[in-house]
């Protein structure tokens, strides 16, 4: 069961964007946490107010994990736009670049549901360090270069325009 239903988060979202009230009114007056009504204004942005619905729990594959880190990196938009963007909760963002930064790809393979069977004998977790698959190593090197390959390409359109400034000003002072 979801705290707020549709027609509530509706109601929240068109009175902000009917510019009845601010963020910090409606904050006031209903209560409520000003980043949901950020998050649920973005939803309505991007996808319309049916994507205020609640959605089942679902599963999502590795590499559509993947491509929501790359266009997360690839992006200038926080945690929440990205996440208006593909549907999802900003928070499912966020733990997967954590895990991603700390962990690499291995920490995007879908996990089993549910507690593990305990074992009579063993009652210590072990850490196993998982090894990676081919594929996988590809992958963690393709998303490598192409984050390099963004931030080099914004350092060049950085120089560039620095460039620019530089020669106007020389040409204004002369």
């Amino acid at each position: 069961m979801t705290k707020y239903s549709q027609e509530f988060k509706e109601k929240l979202v068109r009175l902000y964007n009917d510019q009845d009230y601010s963020y910090s009114e409606i904050e006031n007056i209903y209560n409520i946490n000003r980043s949901l009504l950020y998050d649920w204004a973005n939803q309505v942005d991007i996808n319309g107010y049916h994507s205020l619905a609640h959605r089942a729990k679902r599963k999502y594959s590795q590499s559509f994990k993947l491509e929501v880190i790359k266009y997360y990196k690839n992006h200038d938009e926080g945690y929440s736009k990205v996440a208006a963007h593909f549907k999802i909760n900003k928070s499912q963002v966020n733990k997967w670049v954590t895990d991603f930064k700390n962990n690499g790809i291995i920490s995007l393979r879908s996990k089993k549901l549910g507690r593990p069977p305990m074992k009579k004998s063993i009652y210590k977790k072990t850490s196993k360090k998982i090894p990676k698959t081919k594929e996988e190593m590809y992958k963690q090197r393709i998303l490598d270069l192409e984050e390099k390959l963004y931030y080099t390409q914004m350092e060049l359109d950085i120089s560039i325009k620095l460039r620019a400034l530089r020669e106007e000003k020389r040409n204004q002072q002369n």
